[in-house]
């Protein structure tokens, strides 16, 4: 407990960090070390440990949230053949230690999650596109999400181990909790009750 805690303090001290310098290169480089850092933790699970790929893909997931945020004006049909291209002939030298089984995983996420955190640069950014929304929404959109992500977290861990009784789901993960659950959704929605009036008033 007090691990997960400290763990989730630090976290949460260098992401505000990064979101402090949202305006600047700081956000990009925040979204390129979680796609990063999560892909290369897939990798160690799938098995993949062929390091030419390991380092190619993990390079193109912390590429992907750069080439968003500047506009690269590189075509997308471009990058993608160069990718499947430099994939294939390291598949090609390295045959006798790429498993098939742990590179589609890989091959797949490299692009899955730097996509699925990039959204914080384009709501950043939507300032620039529309002319209605300001600065301030773009900051605001994007701590709803984290406070939603954070709050959900640790109601469900405060709520589910204090009242928690029945199993969410126990073969999946034995210690969530219906009650869990609950606490955690009704967090995150009064924290981003607060978090628009904080910005309504601010």
């Amino acid at each position: 407990m007090k691990n997960r805690v400290l763990t989730g303090l630090i976290g949460g001290a260098i992401v505000i960090g990064f979101l402090c310098g949202m305006f600047t290169f700081l956000l990009p480089v925040m979204v390129a070390l979680i796609a990063g850092i999560g892909l290369f933790e897939l990798q160690g699970a799938v098995g993949l440990k062929n390091i030419p790929l390991r380092v190619l893909t993990i390079a193109v997931a912390a590429f992907i949230p750069f080439w968003s945020a500047y506009s690269l004006r590189i075509p997308v049909y471009i990058a993608a053949a160069c990718y499947v291209i430099a994939a294939l002939v390291i598949m090609v030298v390295c045959h006798k230690s790429v498993s098939f089984a742990a590179l589609f995983p890989t091959l797949f996420f490299s692009v899955v999650f730097p996509m699925a955190f990039t959204p914080m640069i384009w709501l950043r950014d939507l300032y620039i596109q529309r002319a209605s929304f300001t600065k301030a929404i773009g900051v605001f959109l994007v701590l709803f999400g984290f406070f939603s992500a954070w709050a959900t977290d640790i109601f469900a861990l405060l709520i589910g181990r204090k009242i928690g009784e029945h199993k969410l789901a126990p073969n999946l993960s034995p210690k969530k909790t219906v009650e869990g659950a609950i606490g955690g959704l009704v967090g995150a929605v009064v924290f981003d009750i607060l978090l628009f009036i904080v910005f309504r008033r601010f």
